[in-house]
Protein backbone atom coordinates (compact mmCIF):
# COMPACT_ATOMS: atom_id res chain seq x y z
CA UNK A 1 0.00 0.00 0.00
CA UNK A 2 2.80 2.44 0.88
CA UNK A 3 4.50 1.71 -2.43
CA UNK A 4 1.30 2.40 -4.34
CA UNK A 5 0.69 5.71 -2.56
CA UNK A 6 4.33 6.74 -3.03
CA UNK A 7 4.15 5.86 -6.71
CA UNK A 8 0.94 7.87 -7.16
CA UNK A 9 2.47 10.88 -5.41
CA UNK A 10 5.55 10.63 -7.61
CA UNK A 11 3.43 10.38 -10.77
CA UNK A 12 1.34 13.36 -9.67
CA UNK A 13 4.49 15.42 -9.01
CA UNK A 14 5.86 14.67 -12.49
CA UNK A 15 2.52 15.44 -14.11
CA UNK A 16 2.26 18.73 -12.23
CA UNK A 17 5.82 19.68 -13.19
CA UNK A 18 5.08 19.01 -16.87
CA UNK A 19 1.94 21.16 -16.80
CA UNK A 20 3.69 24.01 -15.00
CA UNK A 21 6.65 24.31 -17.35
CA UNK A 22 7.03 27.12 -19.83
CA UNK A 23 5.99 26.39 -23.37
CA UNK A 24 8.76 26.95 -25.91
CA UNK A 25 8.38 30.27 -27.69
CA UNK A 26 7.19 29.92 -31.28
CA UNK A 27 8.79 32.07 -34.02
CA UNK A 28 5.73 34.35 -33.95
CA UNK A 29 6.61 35.39 -30.37
CA UNK A 30 10.37 35.66 -30.83
CA UNK A 31 10.41 39.43 -31.14
CA UNK A 32 10.25 42.61 -29.11
CA UNK A 33 9.09 45.97 -30.38
CA UNK A 34 8.27 44.38 -33.73
CA UNK A 35 11.87 43.30 -34.26
CA UNK A 36 12.26 39.55 -34.73
CA UNK A 37 15.77 38.49 -33.71
CA UNK A 38 15.94 35.58 -36.16
CA UNK A 39 15.66 37.59 -39.40
CA UNK A 40 15.77 41.33 -38.70
CA UNK A 41 18.55 43.76 -39.56
CA UNK A 42 19.66 46.85 -37.69
CA UNK A 43 19.01 48.89 -40.86
CA UNK A 44 15.37 47.76 -40.68
CA UNK A 45 15.19 48.78 -37.02
CA UNK A 46 16.58 52.22 -37.91
CA UNK A 47 14.01 52.59 -40.69
CA UNK A 48 11.23 52.10 -38.12
CA UNK A 49 12.61 53.78 -35.00
CA UNK A 50 15.03 56.26 -36.53
CA UNK A 51 18.70 56.60 -35.86
CA UNK A 52 19.80 55.42 -32.43
CA UNK A 53 21.00 57.90 -29.83
CA UNK A 54 24.44 56.36 -30.08
CA UNK A 55 26.18 53.33 -31.55
CA UNK A 56 29.05 51.29 -30.18
CA UNK A 57 30.92 48.92 -32.44
CA UNK A 58 34.15 46.97 -32.61
CA UNK A 59 33.98 46.34 -36.34
CA UNK A 60 32.08 43.06 -36.10
CA UNK A 61 29.62 43.48 -33.21
CA UNK A 62 27.35 46.48 -32.82
CA UNK A 63 25.12 47.97 -30.15
CA UNK A 64 22.37 50.47 -30.98
CA UNK A 65 21.22 52.50 -27.98
CA UNK A 66 17.80 54.18 -28.01
CA UNK A 67 17.98 56.25 -24.85
CA UNK A 68 18.61 54.42 -21.61
CA UNK A 69 15.77 51.95 -22.11
CA UNK A 70 16.26 50.14 -25.43
CA UNK A 71 19.35 48.26 -26.58
CA UNK A 72 19.79 46.35 -29.84
CA UNK A 73 22.82 44.16 -30.48
CA UNK A 74 23.91 42.69 -33.76
CA UNK A 75 26.76 41.28 -35.79
CA UNK A 76 28.04 42.06 -39.25
CA UNK A 77 27.52 39.32 -41.80
CA UNK A 78 29.89 38.57 -44.65
CA UNK A 79 27.71 40.72 -46.93
CA UNK A 80 28.12 43.73 -44.60
CA UNK A 81 24.55 43.55 -43.29
CA UNK A 82 24.16 43.93 -39.53
CA UNK A 83 21.80 41.28 -38.14
CA UNK A 84 19.95 41.67 -34.84
CA UNK A 85 20.45 38.90 -32.29
CA UNK A 86 19.44 40.78 -29.11
CA UNK A 87 16.66 43.24 -28.26
CA UNK A 88 16.18 44.60 -24.73
CA UNK A 89 13.79 47.06 -23.16
CA UNK A 90 14.10 48.35 -19.61
CA UNK A 91 11.20 50.80 -19.37
CA UNK A 92 7.46 50.99 -19.92
CA UNK A 93 7.96 52.60 -23.33
CA UNK A 94 5.54 50.70 -25.55
CA UNK A 95 8.05 48.05 -26.65
CA UNK A 96 6.45 44.67 -26.13
CA UNK A 97 6.05 41.15 -27.42
CA UNK A 98 3.51 40.27 -30.14
CA UNK A 99 1.21 38.95 -27.39
CA UNK A 100 1.41 42.31 -25.60
CA UNK A 101 3.80 41.66 -22.71
CA UNK A 102 5.54 44.90 -21.65
CA UNK A 103 7.68 46.26 -18.85
CA UNK A 104 5.51 47.35 -15.91
CA UNK A 105 3.13 44.38 -16.07
CA UNK A 106 2.87 41.75 -13.38
CA UNK A 107 4.79 38.52 -13.99
CA UNK A 108 1.46 36.65 -13.87
CA UNK A 109 0.74 38.04 -17.35
CA UNK A 110 3.90 36.33 -18.68
CA UNK A 111 2.88 33.13 -16.90
CA UNK A 112 -0.59 33.26 -18.50
CA UNK A 113 0.88 33.92 -21.96
CA UNK A 114 3.92 31.66 -21.97
CA UNK A 115 3.53 29.17 -19.13
CA UNK A 116 5.26 28.92 -15.81
CA UNK A 117 8.97 28.76 -15.30
CA UNK A 118 10.68 29.32 -12.00
CA UNK A 119 12.54 32.59 -11.59
CA UNK A 120 16.14 32.69 -10.43
CA UNK A 121 17.81 35.62 -8.74
CA UNK A 122 20.28 37.28 -11.10
CA UNK A 123 23.11 38.93 -9.13
CA UNK A 124 24.23 41.02 -12.11
CA UNK A 125 20.88 42.78 -12.54
CA UNK A 126 19.58 42.49 -8.98
CA UNK A 127 16.32 41.13 -10.40
CA UNK A 128 14.63 37.74 -10.74
CA UNK A 129 15.13 36.23 -14.20
CA UNK A 130 12.66 33.89 -15.88
CA UNK A 131 13.68 32.17 -19.11
CA UNK A 132 11.23 31.20 -21.86
CA UNK A 133 13.26 29.13 -24.38
CA UNK A 134 12.83 29.49 -28.14
CA UNK A 135 11.96 26.57 -30.41
CA UNK A 136 14.74 25.63 -32.81
CA UNK A 137 17.43 28.02 -31.60
CA UNK A 138 20.66 27.27 -29.83
CA UNK A 139 21.26 27.05 -26.13
CA UNK A 140 20.64 30.36 -24.41
CA UNK A 141 18.14 31.59 -27.00
CA UNK A 142 14.79 32.79 -25.80
CA UNK A 143 12.98 35.51 -23.94
CA UNK A 144 14.26 36.60 -20.56
CA UNK A 145 11.80 38.37 -18.26
CA UNK A 146 13.28 40.21 -15.27
CA UNK A 147 11.05 41.07 -12.30
CA UNK A 148 11.53 42.85 -9.02
CA UNK A 149 10.71 41.33 -5.63
CA UNK A 150 7.03 42.33 -6.05
CA UNK A 151 6.75 40.44 -9.36
CA UNK A 152 6.63 43.54 -11.58
CA UNK A 153 8.43 43.20 -14.92
CA UNK A 154 11.42 45.55 -15.06
CA UNK A 155 13.15 44.32 -18.20
CA UNK A 156 12.53 42.03 -21.18
CA UNK A 157 15.30 40.62 -23.39
CA UNK A 158 14.88 38.55 -26.55
CA UNK A 159 18.09 36.76 -27.55
CA UNK A 160 18.98 34.44 -30.40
Amino acid sequence: MKKTVSLLILCFAFALAAVCQARPLPNSEFSLGGLNVTHCTLDYASSIYGEPEYITDDGRYFQYHYGESVLLKGWRGTDGTIHINYVSTRADNGWGTPAGLTVGMNKSVATDLYGYESARYDKRSGLYKTIYPHIGSGSGAGMFVYTDSQGIIQRIDVID
